[in-house]
Parts: structure tokens; sequence; C-alpha cells
């Protein structure tokens, strides 16, 4: 595992500006898959 260090508030926006676009972009009726692996569920933020 390593250490990375960037700014909480920036990538809180990256995050919410990917699922907002997914949103938007997904098919009307479509399902929106979220897969997420077990090393970024370890992330911590703040």
């Amino acid at each position: 595992m390593f250490l990375v260090q960037c700014d909480a508030d920036l990538i809180m926006q990256v995050l919410t500006n990917l699922l907002s676009n997914a949103v938007k972009f997904a098919p009307e009726k479509g399902g929106l898959p979220l897969p997420f692996t077990a090393a970024l569920m370890n992330c911590r933020f703040g």
C-alpha cells in the first residue's frame, strides 16, 4: 500500500463530478454500475 497526499476537497469535487456525469448520461431506465474495490474502500479523506 502507498500514501498519496492530495487536496481532499478537490478529490471530493472530482468524485462528485464523475458520479453526476454518470447519472446525467446513463440511459433513462438503465442502471449505474459502481464497481468499487476493497482498496478504494480504504481511502480516508480529511
